[in-house]
């Protein structure tokens, strides 16, 4: 996807270009439409507290108070 967004912000005005851009924004969303639902932050949000609360409750107690990171896209 990420090879895909310069090809349709390419300002050219060839018409290989034009006859292309079609193409191009077909692949973007192929690919971003369903990261786009199966990501969202009311689906992702609860599956990472649900995932840091089973990090921390398995935790042996002497490590209780040790920091923990989480690190995302959104």
């Amino acid at each position: 996807m990420m090879k895909t967004v310069p090809n349709i912000m390419d300002g050219s005005l060839s018409i290989t270009n034009w006859l292309l851009k079609p193409y191009y924004i077909a692949q973007l969303l192929y690919g971003g439409v369903p990261f786009m639902i199966y990501s969202r932050i009311g689906i992702s949000h609860p599956r990472v507290t649900k995932f840091v609360t089973v990090v921390r409750e398995s935790q042996d107690p002497a490590e209780k108070d040790l920091p923990l990171g989480v690190a995302g896209f959104w």
